[in-house]
Order: structure tokens, then sequence, then C-alpha cells
């Protein structure tokens, strides 16, 4: 096994008393190694603040739980969001069923009766008859 090397990203869960964020990975050979560093990590907490410093990033507050931490004198430096930790959500298509209350708008705006007692399969397929002709 290789040697262990000590990595860091801020922001992270462990909270600086000057409000700094910052996570750390261990790694035990040398392609982890490689491989975390290109996905932003660094081998020094100083070189992983100075990477966010000039950041124009929004700040972003870290969770209530996050421990306090005596650490060496590091800059006060906003928690900021590294973009591959966010989650985008991208948009889905819409592929659910209609609600009740959709049906009997879309019935009203055809102009189907309905009522009710008229089942939510009855009236989608009653609307379906409508849109196709």
């Amino acid at each position: 096994m290789g040697a262990k090397h000590t990595l860091y990203k801020v922001p992270g869960k462990i909270r600086l008393k000057s409000g700094t964020t910052y996570s750390v990975l261990e790694v035990f050979d040398k392609r982890s190694l490689a491989n975390s560093l290109a996905r932003g990590w660094h081998s020094t907490l100083e070189a992983a603040v100075a990477a966010v410093k000039g950041s124009a990033r929004p700040e972003v507050p870290a969770p209530q739980t996050a421990a306090i931490v005596a650490a060496p004198a590091i800059a006060d430096t906003p928690a900021v969001v590294d973009t591959d930790d966010q989650v985008e959500q991208a948009d889905e298509p819409d592929d659910a069923p209609p609600t009740r209350a959709e049906m009997e708008a879309k019935a009203r705006e055809l102009g189907i009766k309905f009522d009710g007692r008229t089942s939510d399969k009855l009236l989608l397929k009653r609307i379906t008859e409508a849109l196709e002709g």
C-alpha cells in the first residue's frame, strides 16, 4: 500500500472558528491522489482556501451540526459553493398522470359533462376522445 495523503476541499462539513468550512479526504495510492487532485482537492488546507478565495461564487452557510475545529490561523474566507458538489435539477418532462383537478379543468374547457360519480378513468377516456376528434 502507498503512503497516506490527506487532502482538503473548501467548502465542507468541518467549520473553523473563522467560519470557513472544509472537508478532509485520505487517499493511499498515486492514482487516487491524482484523481482527487483533478477533482478539486488540495494537499494543504491553505491551498484549498486559496483556490476559492478569488471565486465569485455565492456564500452558503454550513450545516448546523458542523464541528468547530481549532486549526492553524487562516485568513477569514467565507464558505463558498463548489459547483462539483451541487446537484443540479434537470428540467424533467412531466409524464405523471394528470390529477383529478387537471382532468376536471380540461373537461370544462372541452365542454365534457361529468360529475363526482364519474371515475378518473372514464373522465380521462372522454377527454382523450374529445382531443382526438
